[in-house]
């Protein structure tokens, strides 16, 4: 099996705060490998997070360049994209309009937090 990107022997974990007052959903996928089937595919977790709500993932990859995952925030379709790293924590955000729509987005890291562990 060959992948696109790098590959921890072990797992690389990090958190996710939804600071959004409202439900979030989204997906993290890892960079594109090659499964025993010959065929292009990559890791997908998919979530659900309350408001204030906290989740743990934990990944081996493999990663973008500069250790990055893909987040993908959504309602029905995609509303917000990034490449993030995941040597830290990762924040949802989100705004109530006064027209009733809202505004939903998440602080990617594009440096390793101080004191994370890769």
């Amino acid at each position: 099996m060959t992948t696109e990107g790098e590959v921890d022997m072990s797992p690389t974990c990090f958190r996710v705060i939804n600071q959004a007052p409202y439900t979030v959903m989204g997906s993290l996928y890892t960079n594109y490998y090659v499964n025993k089937d010959r065929q292009k595919a990559r890791h997908t977790s998919n979530f659900r997070m309350e408001k204030g709500q906290s989740q743990a993932f934990c990944t081996y990859g493999p990663f973008y360049e500069g250790r990055k995952l893909e987040l993908v925030l959504r309602t029905v379709l995609p509303i917000f994209n990034c490449k993030t790293m995941v040597d830290g924590t990762i924040y949802l955000k989100g705004q109530l309009n006064e027209d009733g729509t809202t505004k939903t987005w998440a602080i990617c890291l594009d440096q390793p937090q101080p004191g994370s562990i890769r």
